[in-house]
């Protein structure tokens, strides 16, 4: 009887021995859900390594759920935005919502250079706009 692999292989890489610190070969796999990276060290075997996981980014102090909890309500609201509107809706506005929440320090600090570097982060914002702008100017000459 067939049965599937526990894992995916995603591509090889080199790593280090955790022993030795000597430069081996390695594995990239996904398996439950996470990243995993397989290294064999010829002198002290086999070692895995969690690249990537559900709870990947805990803060220290809090319980290991604490990331995803608070993760839930926005994956539910992008979510619920690419079942409305599609996923190029979602994509732009998930890169505008990431640009806006980097760049608040932008704003809140003034010095030389400080003027050019907050119009740097609007031109960027502004971007996509453009884009669909365009794509609909377009699409408009055409029909």
């Amino acid at each position: 009887m067939k049965q599937d692999r526990p894992e995916i292989f995603w591509e090889l890489t080199r790593s280090i021995c955790p022993e030795c610190n000597r430069v081996i070969d390695a594995q990239i796999l996904f398996r439950d859900n996470r990243v995993v990276m397989r290294k064999r060290c010829p002198d002290h075997g086999w070692f895995e390594a969690l690249v990537f996981g559900a709870a990947h980014a805990n803060y220290p102090g809090f319980p290991s759920y604490s990331r995803l909890v608070e993760l839930i309500g926005p994956a539910l609201i992008w979510g619920l935005i690419f079942l409305r509107f599609g996923l190029l809706p979602t994509v732009i506005l998930h890169a505008v919502f990431d640009l806006v929440l980097m760049s608040i320090p932008v704003f809140l600090v003034q010095g030389q250079g400080s003027g050019f570097n907050q119009a740097l982060v609007i031109f960027a914002g502004l971007v996509p706009l453009a884009v669909v702008l365009l794509i609909l100017g377009i699409a408009g000459a055409q029909q």
